[in-house]
């Protein structure tokens, strides 16, 4: 059995980083105030589908204190798919308003034969077409007191507010960095594996994030390899850190022979470049700070060779043609700054320098800034829902000349959580509370064009 199937969650204590989420359930489960209808919302392979799972159980465990048991006889017919009272559906293979007729609305009517409520999952709900969606609507408004839905999404834009205002929302979160390289040595210790803790870091770091994906590239390494960061390297084509700095260090000579040999170098070692421009946009995404503009740079070279890379027959001539195009002008004086972790503080404390210089010849601006950080922490605290309290105090500004409350989101995930109706109004109702008549603004600006423009003012 595949690793990410044997270590899948499989009780409320063993999700990862979803305690606001779990921490409900399991109050709603005790309480027995369940609600009807759920909806699990958030990025793939956040435990969405496992934690409908689990839920599922916990509804019709029989078993007295923590919910689920996995062992009393309700919980081994959900987890051996031995009774028709729990129904599993990929909305993206069923997305006709007969499929749901047929496999919900006609059966539900039937009460449970072996459960104590009837459980629908249904995965990718917003695959669902616009005539499943209204006849699914049907029985959500008046459900019998046996039924509870669960629905999981990626995109719950895509899902009608009529079927969102009936169902008790969840957003789960990306789980971090901490809690994946934990799950993963947990793996390591119950399987006997070898490993070094950095090997397991450049693991998440290649999973970007999602804890399956960490799972399987932990599985693959595992079958020859003591789990290090250069056997991680070699087994799944990767650059070391240190390459990545190597290389960043050369570009900033522009010496066109030294970086052209240090391209095909790196081909010759069997790096895939394609994941080495990933490899080196998520390193200068890390150090974005501490030379802001040099970086900046740097990231729309490399933006501009993945751009380009399915264009050329060879990764290497894509590099090689947008850097000689470019003509790389970087800086080249004394003043250049190495991308090196070492050099963190010394630049930390530049810019911190020239944001003190700043502040001091535009006394009216700072006014204005604390002005706008009361607004946010006023704000801040009347919010409820955490994502939005977290995309409020990361993205924000207030525009000087018209007095308009501008609220800029980076990632396109924010910009469509906050621009839902139910949170855009609360947002709105907050704000004028606050600032009356002053008028809101919600933009979706890329990291690049939100840090120029921190640059410009």
């Amino acid at each position: 059995m595949a690793l990410y199937l044997k270590y899948r969650p499989n009780n409320f204590k063993s999700i990862v980083w979803q305690e606001q989420v779990k921490d409900i359930l399991q109050a709603e489960v005790k309480q027995d105030k369940l609600s009807s209808s759920y909806i699990f919302f958030w990025p793939r392979w956040t435990g969405k589908t496992s934690t409908a799972r689990i839920l599922a159980k916990a509804i019709n465990c029989t078993w007295e204190w923590e919910k689920p048991c996995n062992k009393c006889e309700n919980c081994k017919l959900i987890d051996s798919w031995r009774t028709l009272d729990f129904v599993e559906i990929d909305a993206a293979s069923n997305t006709q308003v007969d499929k749901i007729r047929e496999e919900i609305i006609d059966k539900a009517l039937y009460p449970p034969t072996n459960l104590k409520k009837k459980i629908y999952i249904i995965d990718e709900v917003h695959m669902l077409s616009k005539s499943a969606f209204n006849a699914l609507l049907k029985i959500m408004e008046e459900p019998p007191a046996y039924l509870n839905f669960i629905l999981a999404t990626t995109e719950l834009h895509k899902v009608p507010e009529t079927i969102i205002s009936r169902c008790e929302v969840f957003n789960f979160k990306r789980i971090s960095q901490e809690n994946i390289i934990s799950r993963l040595e947990y793996i390591c210790k119950e399987e006997w594996f070898e490993y070094e803790k950095d090997g397991l870091a450049l693991i998440w770091k290649i999973s970007d994030g999602w804890l399956r994906d960490a799972i399987k590239y932990l599985e693959q390494v595992s079958i020859i390899w003591t789990i290090t960061t250069e056997n991680v390297s070699k087994f799944l084509w990767i650059a070391p850190e240190r390459q990545i700095t190597a290389f960043l260090n050369t570009i900033s000579t522009n010496n066109l022979n030294d970086i052209f040999k240090e391209i095909e170098d790196l081909q010759n070692q069997w790096i895939d470049l394609t994941n080495f421009i990933k490899d080196i946009l998520f390193y200068l995404d890390e150090h974005l700070l501490e030379n802001i503009e040099e970086n900046l740079k740097l990231i729309n070279l490399f933006d501009e060779i993945y751009a380009n890379i399915k264009l050329f027959p060879t990764p290497a001539l894509a590099y090689k043609t947008v850097i000689w195009n470019k003509k790389i002008q970087f800086t080249t004086n004394n003043n250049t700054t190495k991308i090196n972790p070492e050099n963190k503080k010394e630049n930390k404390k530049k810019n911190k320098k020239k944001i003190e210089n700043t502040q001091q010849k535009k006394t009216t601006e700072v006014i204005e800034t604390t002005k706008c950080e009361n607004i946010k922490n006023k704000l801040i605290s009347k919010l409820d829902s955490p994502i939005v309290k977290w995309i409020i105090k990361n993205f924000w500004e207030i525009d000087e000349k018209n007095w308009e409350i501008i609220i800029y989101i980076i990632s396109e995930t924010n910009f469509q959580i906050i621009t839902q109706n139910e949170h855009k109004e609360k947002l709105e109702t907050q704000l004028s509370s606050i600032c009356p008549n002053k008028p809101i603004k919600i933009e979706n600006i890329t990291k690049e064009e939100y840090f120029e423009k921190q640059l410009n003012n």
